[in-house]
């Protein structure tokens, strides 16, 4: 009996332990369980465990659509957010282009800036790096803020929105400090691509000129970035989602570019010059803010992956290295002027700037004068200067000049562990291809002002470009770079070809869901383009003679 008694009280015991279990799955949230996934989910579409489709998500041979649906309380979320970071919607002025984008901005050169406040280019230069802060580049020039706020050709009164220009902070009108820049907020919203859905997707609005300048002519086509598992504590289910293997994608609103095409075609050229940089592709972007209205076309955008996420995966032998996003006065590589804030990772947050101030002391060791030999292999050693090289000549072809050598921001520096060198990766190429913006380029005082000889750069100011082209090792070396780029990459009937189909897939696009009256500032602008393809060509054909002519 006893035997039996204790056989049955086991049983009854796995049995209780069996009901508590099952209890246990019907009561506990999700999160104590394994997640189901949610109905649409696949391998392919959703997983992290694919490789990203690069066929489909950034193609270069179609216009791919995506659809956005907000609710009404993200919706109002975003907005609130915005107004407490940059004010009201629609409170400045801008000249809209196509898209939702802008127009160019007729703002003076450097060039123009020195002599219209009678000071020299150099200064101007040095000042205009510190551009995220509109104060610094008052005070760099000895000049009162309303006076920089005229000579940059701003409305009168006007009030920089926080992070105008750039990171950083900057001062309004009567010493009024503007407070610190951040991001705005994350808010889920859904997206729909291709028949597939992914939900509780994070949404941000992004950039700075771009967000601030759209945001305050109240354009409907802001930059955006989405982040697929931004919301993944909140829903377990939707843990480690990926967009056909994309954590992340950035949405360029290809502000000041009624060609729509300078974003893509920038970063495909440089890629094509050996220079590693963001894959591209063309979106239709289609919102429904929850207002009852239904999706709405926003514009067409350029979708950009992003550096530290698929970028370093595909396009180098480990992902694990340091990611910086330079930008301020440290990130001009001048003597003395690093500072911890001009380099802000992007990885590895607990790390120390270790290969960064190695690529200072190297740059501004005394060997350069004394041992040139021994300085290139220094600085060979933490830093890649080929493919910056690369990036230099064919930057004289893009010209991009909100970028270094005029401004101390747009690009990345990636500290490869294979090779245990920094690499420079360019960054945000909306104002490529184009004769306007604020730094040194050809027009109004020709074409030595963009030269291909680099002869207005100030070395103590751009030192990673000053000091490689006075070494003339690298300065021969940049010249057969210049020749490369100019029959490989960068050749009129190349870049012909490559604008003529882009242009033909836009206004397709464009005539099918805008009508044709959207069609001829478009057509100017690439026109506009193959105008300046062939002007570079020409410039670097010059060039190049007269290196030759110096050696006869």
């Amino acid at each position: 009996m006893t035997n039996n008694r204790r056989g049955l009280s086991a049983k009854a015991s796995v049995l209780a332990l069996l009901a508590w279990l099952l209890l246990v799955a019907i009561v506990l949230p999700s999160s104590a369980q394994t997640t189901e996934r949610p109905l649409g989910w696949t391998e392919d579409s959703h997983a992290n465990r694919v490789p990203a489709n690069y066929d489909l998500v950034l193609p270069d041979d179609r216009i791919n659509e995506i659809y956005i649906r907000f609710t009404p309380e993200s919706w109002a979320a975003e907005e609130a957010d915005m107004v407490e970071i940059y004010g009201e919607r629609g409170s400045g002025s801008g000249r809209p282009g196509r898209g939702g984008g802008f127009g160019p901005r007729n703002r003076p050169n450097a060039v123009d800036l020195a002599v219209q406040l009678g000071r020299s280019q150099a200064q101007v230069s040095a000042a205009l790096a510190y551009l995220p802060d509109l104060a610094a580049v008052a005070e760099a020039l000895a000049l009162d803020i309303d006076e920089l706020i005229s000579a940059l050709g701003l409305p009168e009164g006007f009030v920089p929105p926080v992070g105008f220009g750039g990171s950083g902070s900057g001062s309004g009108r009567g010493g009024g400090t503007v407070p610190s820049i951040r991001n705005p907020i994350w808010v889920p919203v859904s997206v729909e691509f291709r028949g597939q859905t992914w939900q509780q997707v994070g949404f941000r609005y992004k950039g700075n000129t771009a967000l601030s300048w759209s945001w305050a002519d109240n354009a409907t086509a802001l930059p955006f970035k989405l982040d697929f598992d931004e919301f993944e504590d909140d829903f377990p289910a939707l843990q480690n989602q990926r967009f056909y293997g994309f954590k992340q994608l950035g949405f360029s609103n290809n502000f000041g570019d009624p060609s729509l095409q300078r974003e893509k075609v920038a970063a495909d050229v440089f890629r094509a010059a050996g220079v590693p940089a963001a894959q591209t592709a063309f979106y239709a972007v289609y919102v429904d803010n929850g207002n009852g209205d239904g999706f709405q076309l926003w514009g067409i955008y350029t979708a950009v992956e992003l550096p530290d996420d698929t970028l370093i995966e595909t396009q180098f032998a480990d992902d694990d290295g340091n990611m910086y996003k330079p930008s301020g006065g440290g990130a001009t590589f001048a003597a003395g002027s690093f500072t911890e804030e001009s380099f802000p990772k992007r990885s590895n947050r607990e790390s120390d700037f270790g290969d960064v101030l190695a690529l200072f002391e190297a740059l501004h060791d005394e060997t350069r004068v004394s041992d040139p030999g021994a300085w290139r292999d220094n600085l060979e050693a933490v830093f890649d200067v080929e493919r910056f090289l690369r990036w230099l000549a064919t930057n004289r072809f893009v010209q991009k000049r909100d970028s270094y050598g005029t401004m101390a921001k747009d690009f990345y520096l990636y500290a490869d562990s294979a090779s245990g060198q920094l690499v420079w990766i360019p960054w945000d190429h909306n104002e490529a291809m184009d004769d306007g913006g604020l730094g040194p380029g050809p027009g109004q005082n020709g074409e030595s002002n963009w030269s291909f000889s680099l002869e207005e750069i100030n070395a103590d100011v751009w030192p990673l470009i000053g000091f490689l082209i006075e070494d003339p090792v690298y300065a021969a070396r940049y010249a057969e770079l210049v020749h490369e780029v100019s029959r490989q990459v960068f050749a009129p009937e190349i870049m012909t070809a490559i604008y003529e189909e882009n242009h033909r897939m836009l206004a397709a696009y464009l005539e099918e869901h805008e009508g044709a009256d959207a069609l001829a500032e478009l057509r100017a602008a690439a026109d506009a383009l193959l105008a300046q393809a062939q002007e570079r060509a020409e410039a670097a054909q010059a060039y190049l003679l007269s290196i030759s002519s110096d050696a006869d």
